[in-house]
């Protein structure tokens, strides 16, 4: 996001749940500085949020704490996009509970996997992610 220490993208507005910034700043300083220098770079264009929020076009900021500490699932229409919630499809959806090395938090992880994967299928709602399988034939 960013090039020698300037926004590489200087239009954009970068929207981060205040709970995944603040775990962010909790870090130790060799871990956090690529973020605050990130952080430093969008200062102006930078916008806290919390869950529950509206985003512009209409997208919900939803509670998807424990892969990260603020980690955020967004909801527009019918579609969630999940970011980290599930790593390894082929085995979390149908156990939810198996955790993989990057959920920071592995207790909260497998309540908010639980809870967004029935919330899901209650709702008819497609799933995106970081780490989700495509449908289609390549």
């Amino acid at each position: 996001m960013m090039k020698d220490g300037k926004a590489a993208f200087p239009n954009a507005q970068i929207y981060a749940s205040q709970a995944e910034y603040d775990g962010w700043l909790q870090m130790p300083d060799d871990q956090k500085a690529q973020v605050v220098a990130t952080m430093e770079a969008y200062k102006n264009r930078l916008n806290l949020i919390a869950y529950g929020d509206t985003l512009p076009c209409g997208v919900i900021a939803l509670n998807g704490e424990g892969h990260t500490p603020g980690h955020t699932i967004y909801q527009i229409g019918n579609i969630l996009v999940v970011g980290d919630l599930v790593h390894g499809a082929a085995l979390q959806l149908a156990h939810p509970e198996l955790c993989a090395a990057y959920d920071m938090d592995p207790q909260t992880a497998i309540r908010t996997r639980k809870h967004f994967l029935e919330y899901a299928r209650q709702n008819n709602l497609l799933m995106a992610g970081m780490h989700q399988p495509s449908n289609s034939a390549e």
